[in-house]
């Protein structure tokens, strides 16, 4: 049975209907995460984190002898952290999902420069 426009428009109507799903998801997990982090009191936590210096070269440099927190967290002293990112980056990621909290509450939303590249260098994609 070939397609017609309106299967084709019913399975990007599916497609819309999933995502929907994921974004609320996303939400809820948000909602969450926000919760965790001021319950927590994360960013008050993390800036006090032992920090590492960075090689010219982008590898893992020595411990800092006063904790930076544009430098990455020091994964050999907190190996949980799956990733070296540093206070501030970390912060700064907080802010995009506060962003999506408020974006699908319905407020006002600023836009955060540079989210995407934020994004990329958490993940490492």
């Amino acid at each position: 049975m070939s397609a017609t426009p309106q299967s084709q428009s019913i399975g990007v109507t599916n497609t819309i209907i999933t995502a929907a799903r994921q974004l609320m998801g996303f939400y809820d997990q948000f909602v969450q995460l926000q919760q965790q982090w001021n319950d927590n009191s994360v960013a008050q936590i993390i800036k006090a984190m032992s920090t590492v210096t960075l090689n010219s070269d982008g590898s893992l440099g020595t411990p800092d002898t006063v904790i930076n927190n544009d430098n990455p967290i020091d994964l050999e002293k907190y190996p949980g952290l799956t990733r070296a990112l540093s206070a501030n980056h970390i912060i700064q990621i907080k802010t995009v999902v506060d962003g999506f909290v408020a974006y699908i509450d319905g407020q006002a939303v600023a836009a955060t420069p540079d989210a995407r590249q934020l994004l990329n260098l958490t993940v490492g994609g």
